[in-house]
C-alpha cells in the first residue's frame, strides 16, 4: 500500500516554512525539478538520522502545468489552476518545498541549500514562514477526503494542496471545520501574516474554499499537487548519491 507524505498529517515541528518556486523554461526543466523532489524525502530521512531532536518533516508539491509534464494520465488533466477573483487572488507557483521542524533555523539552512541548487531553473521564489497555531492539532478528519484512494492506483494516497497567505484579523483563529479539507494554520505575528494550507482529494473543491474569508483577506493563493512517497520517489532514476559532485551533495553539511 502507498504512503503518503509525511507533512501532511504528521508535522511534529512548531516551525514551518514554505517554499514556492517558479520555474523557468518548464518543458526542458521539469524532470530534473521532479529529481530534486523526489529525492527530497529520503535526504531529509538521513538528515533527521542525525538530527532527531528536530523532528524533520517535509512535503514536496507541483503546480498543475508542472505537474501535467511529470506525469501524463487522465487524472492530471484535471488539476488545474484556479480562477483569481477580487477576494481570492491566484499568484501560481510551480514548485513547492515546505519544512516542518522545531528550529526556524534549520529549515531556513535546508531551504537555502534547495534555493542555491535550484538557481538556475527558477525565476522567483516565495518564502514563507510562521509557527503552527495549536487549535489545529485537536482536529480530527476523515483520511479519504483527504487522500485519493485505489480508482487510481497510481495516485493512491496522494492529495491536493491549496496553499494562501492573509493580512488583516480573522473573524476567528482556527479550523472553518470544512468536512473535506484538512487545514494547517500558521501565524507569524512579526509581519502580521498567517498562512493557510488546505489539502483534499478533490482539487475542485478549492474553487469553493476561495470564498471562505474567514482568515482575513488572501494575498496570495497557490494549488499543488502531492503525490504520494511511493509515487514521488518512484520519479527518480538511479541511487541516491552523495559525493562532492552529486546534487545530494548540498545534503551532507546539514
Amino acid at each position: 500500500m502507498s504512503q503518503a507524505q509525511t507533512g501532511i498529517l504528521n508535522s511534529l515541528g512548531k516551525h514551518r516554512l514554505l517554499l514556492i518556486l517558479t520555474i523557468e523554461d518548464m518543458p526542458l526543466t521539469a524532470m530534473s525539478i521532479a529529481k530534486i523532489g523526489a529525492m527530497t524525502p529520503q535526504l531529509c530521512s538521513e538528515v533527521s538520522s542525525k538530527r532527531p531532536e528536530a523532528q524533520l518533516k517535509a512535503m514536496v508539491g507541483f503546480g498543475p502545468q508542472l505537474w501535467s509534464l511529470i506525469l501524463l494520465d487522465s487524472y492530471s488533466t484535471a488539476f488545474r489552476a484556479l480562477k483569481p477573483t477580487n477576494e481570492a487572488p491566484y499568484t501560481g507557483g510551480d514548485f513547492l518545498l515546505y519544512f516542518s521542524s522545531d528550529s526556524s533555523e534549520f529549515n531556513r539552512e535546508l531551504a537555502k541549500n534547495v534555493v542555491e541548487y535550484t538557481q538556475s531553473m527558477t525565476e522567483s521564489s516565495e518564502q514563507i514562514e510562521g509557527t503552527v497555531c495549536t487549535v489545529q492539532d485537536t482536529v480530527r478528519v476523515d483520511e479519504k477526503e483527504i487522500f485519493l484512494g485505489n480508482r487510481n492506483p497510481e495516485l493512491e494516497q496522494s492529495s491536493f494542496a491549496y496553499i494562501r497567505r492573509w493580512q488583516g484579523e480573522p473573524e476567528k483563529v482556527g479550523s472553518p471545520g470544512s468536512p473535506i479539507t484538512l487545514d494547517h494554520l500558521l501565524e507569524n505575528p512579526e509581519v502580521s501574516e498567517r498562512c493557510s494550507i488546505q489539502f483534499s482529494s478533490n482539487p475542485f473543491v478549492f474553487q469553493d474554499c476561495a470564498r471562505d474569508l474567514k482568515w482575513g483577506q488572501p494575498i496570495t493563493g497557490s494549488t499543488f499537487m502531492l503525490p504520494s512517497l511511493d509515487l514521488l520517489t518512484g520519479l527518480r532514476m538511479g541511487g541516491l548519491r552523495m559525493g562532492s559532485l552529486s546534487p545530494t551533495a548540498i545534503w551532507k553539511s546539514l
